[in-house]
């Protein structure tokens, strides 16, 4: 075996199990960074959101504001409190069946493929913030066994300070106004802790209408908290 043989070994992509020659450069072998994780085929269906041309508010490619964000700056709270959200793909079949495996057949593994982006999108996002999971009701975390957001906000560190109350019906099934009627009043700071003079960024696996993050984020201010904004795997 010669040297170049050795800087590359056989890796086992985590979502389609394929092997595949996996590229080793010196920082691998060294332990500064991460494997890929994913073959090539799997890493080309991942599609990176665009930072131009989105909504400023949200993210979402097709307006500079969209119609969701219109709404949330229509409400009085949201015209005295700032917000925003970054999501790092689009959400397109591949990356919403691998979703789909990590929450609901418990696939934590695949989490592992993001926690460095996400990492660096909070860094990019507020370097001193506060990284804060969006919390699962007591029902769907004993189901899942864990919760998919924290996993993902694994590498920043994260804070365990919303709790979520409420029967855990999937988000998924809902109209725009049924989600934020859900999740108004189901999240709250948990007892003990305290949002008050900090900088927060709300780790979540999608973004679809807001309402889960709009929700976390409102009772975040209403403790004190002096900026709320949001980092997500996917934008819907």
């Amino acid at each position: 075996m010669n040297w170049r043989e050795l800087l590359n070994e056989t890796e086992r992509c985590l979502y389609c199990g394929n092997g595949y020659d996996a590229p080793v450069n010196w920082a691998v072998l060294m332990g500064r960074t991460e494997g890929q994780a994913l073959c090539e085929p799997c890493r080309r269906s991942l599609v990176y959101l665009s930072r131009k041309d989105v909504c400023r508010r949200c993210g979402r490619e097709d307006a500079v504001v969209c119609s969701d964000c219109r709404r949330w700056e229509a409400e009085p709270f949201w015209q005295e409190h700032d917000f925003s959200n970054v999501s790092l793909y689009r959400y397109n079949p591949f990356l919403k069946d691998m979703i789909a495996r990590l929450k609901y057949r418990g696939d934590a593994c695949l989490a592992g493929i993001f926690t460095k982006e996400m990492q660096m999108l909070c860094q990019k996002s507020g370097p001193r913030a506060a990284v804060v999971p969006i919390p699962l009701t007591d029902e769907r975390h004993y189901e899942r066994g864990f919760n998919q957001a924290a996993v993902l906000a694994g590498h920043c560190g994260p804070m365990e300070l919303l709790v979520r109350e409420g029967e855990s019906s999937k988000q998924s099934k809902r109209t725009r106004n049924e989600r934020i009627a859900k999740t108004a009043g189901a999240i709250r700071v948990k007892q003990g802790e305290a949002a008050a003079g900090l900088h927060i960024i709300l780790i979540d696996d999608i973004y679809t209408t807001g309402a889960t993050v709009h929700s976390a984020a409102r009772v975040l201010y209403e403790g004190g908290a002096e900026s709320v904004r949001s980092v997500t795997l996917a934008r819907a």
